[in-house]
């Protein structure tokens, strides 16, 4: 089943709109050795031809299999001004990003040159949430783990796992998870429209060589 990311990159797509922002992807479920648990907007992004920027995975996830999957599927994983993926409101996976960048107008030139290629994947942009709303991974990944074999029990899978899933972190945060979720969504907004501005105003450098050069 579609995910709601899944429809909203593909209609990026179809608006001609380059640029996308997210809280945070979905993408391989823990455990997914056994479930083959991987969602439908993971699998759009080696499709749709679209810069979308994010705080990294949610921290539900299996970070490590979901970058995994980035890589062998050629889907470039940019972070920017930052080593690490971020794991959603953990500003941290423990994973290292594969490439970082921290000029705006340089990420406005790779993803053209990545789609003059002839390249129909999205470029993903990772950016960490701001310390001062962040949330600890340290207090999260034990009750996930926990989480994930209380649903296993009850036979939930799919779009239902991660809403479970997310349910036992506010739990576990007793709420603080919720507003952690709304800085996040602030942060990546403002990062994508300052990206968006710097590709807008490359494309129209672009153009205009082309057009006296």
């Amino acid at each position: 089943m579609p995910t709601e990311q899944y429809f909203l990159v593909v209609a990026a797509e179809l608006a001609n709109i380059p640029f996308f922002s997210l809280v945070g992807i979905d993408g391989v479920h823990r455990g997914e050795h056994d479930t083959m648990d991987i969602l439908s907007d993971l699998i759009q992004f080696t499709r749709s031809k679209v810069a979308v920027v994010c705080a990294g995975a949610k921290n539900i996830l299996d970070i490590g299999l979901t970058m995994e999957f980035l890589e062998t599927h050629c889907v470039p994983v940019i972070s920017y001004k930052f080593d690490d993926f971020p794991a959603f409101y953990c500003r941290s996976s423990g994973h290292r990003s594969p490439h970082r960048i921290d000029d705006e107008m340089t990420i406005a030139r790779t993803i053209e040159l990545y789609w003059a290629l002839d390249r129909a994947s999205s470029v993903l942009i990772t950016t960490p949430t701001k310390e001062e709303d962040a949330l600890g991974s340290h207090e999260l990944d034990g009750e996930i783990d926990n989480a994930v074999k209380a649903a296993d029990a009850a036979g939930i899978s799919g779009k239902g796992l991660t809403k479970y899933l997310m349910k036992a972190v506010d739990k576990v945060t007793c709420g603080r998870s919720a507003s952690a979720n709304m800085a996040v969504l602030i942060n990546t907004a403002e990062v994508a429209g300052r990206l968006a501005a710097a590709h807008a105003s490359y494309r129209r450098k672009q153009q205009s060589w082309s057009k006296y050069g």
